[in-house]
């Protein structure tokens, strides 16, 4: 038998409806930073051991880890489990090949199937025979482009490897059609990023995540043209309404990723009605993706000093 999903939908939306509005965010913009904390406490329990505003991310990996194991535990298929927590795995490993290769420390997440430990142990020369199969290949992946010594192609082959992964572990077609959708916008970051800062111009095929509505075809030609024809051909895709949002040349890079970030929860937000499928699922670890982003302009603006109106500005540019 199938998962029945109409309880886990209902529940999700019980939750939805006792989470902060973006008044609520935009309040906290002006808030002073030593009653903070006091004030993010009230809706994210996650900071309730938090004792300083530098350990804001104890509090945001503690949420995030919260509703994870929520929606294990209302979900019996190991199946869509593994596609809902994978993607953290991939972004595990690749974060601690990019450390090894600058010398730093590794930022690492606890989201995923396998512990962060056994990952970091098998690229500190330990064997990597405890390590599921598609953290094997991604292994043998990273290991043939590291010899280039480009970051970014180490980032760039981690990222093709487990969005390849994901649209072939998609439980549904509209789960499938979201991966799509990551994958398009993620080549839509990627191009404007590249496009400004003259990177790698010389191995278009290889900057593009294959799978996505938009193909690499299009894309390379694209990137040849100067950057306003992106938006002409934005307006003819389902991505149209990023430009009508204000995508545009003139857009900084600060806010390209947070207008892409925004147009996604928009484009599935649809999905919170639903009640017999894993959309609604899906739709709400986004806006929890998307309170852990709000967090984290909020906190590094107060711990930076950043003046309140720039704060807002940010915070404003997410929640659009």
């Amino acid at each position: 038998m199938g998962q029945d999903y109409t309880y886990i939908s209902a529940r999700m939306r019980a939750i939805e409806a006792s989470r902060p509005d973006a008044a609520w965010f935009q309040r906290i913009t002006r808030a002073p930073s030593d009653s903070l904390l006091g004030s993010v406490r009230e809706f994210f329990s996650g900071f309730d051991q938090v004792e300083s505003v530098y350990e804001f991310e104890d509090g945001i990996e503690a949420g995030i880890s919260g509703i994870l194991d929520l929606v294990e535990s209302l979900i019996q298929d190991r199946e869509v489990i593994g596609f809902i927590r994978a993607g953290y795995d991939f972004d595990n490993m690749v974060h601690l090949w990019k450390a090894r290769m600058l010398g730093k420390k590794p930022f690492l997440n606890s989201f995923g199937l396998v512990d962060p430990e056994k990952i970091e142990q098998a690229l500190g020369g330990s064997t990597i025979i405890w390590l599921p199969e598609y953290l094997k290949k991604l292994y043998e992946r990273l290991e043939r482009v590291e010899g280039s010594g480009d970051i970014h192609a180490v980032e760039n082959e981690g990222e093709k490897a487990k969005w390849e992964y994901l649209v072939e572990r998609a439980p549904s077609e509209d789960a499938r059609g979201f991966i799509v959708k990551k994958i398009d916008l993620g080549n839509i970051k990627t191009f404007i990023r590249f496009k400004r800062t003259d990177l790698r111009k010389a191995d278009l095929p290889e900057m593009w995540v294959e799978g996505g509505e938009i193909d690499r075809f299009t894309l390379n030609r694209l990137y040849k043209e100067p950057e306003d024809e992106l938006y002409n051909y934005l307006l003819v895709t389902s991505y149209r309404g990023l430009v009508q949002k204000g995508l545009s040349i003139n857009t900084p890079l600060w806010k390209v990723e947070t207008l892409l970030s925004s147009h996604l929860v928009e484009m599935i937000g649809e999905s919170v009605y639903r009640f017999f499928d894993l959309m609604p699922v899906i739709y709400h670890l986004q806006l929890r993706e998307r309170e852990a982003q709000l967090l984290r302009i909020i906190f590094t603006g107060k711990i930076n000093n950043l003046p309140d109106d720039m704060i807002l500005e940010k915070v404003e540019a997410v929640i659009s």
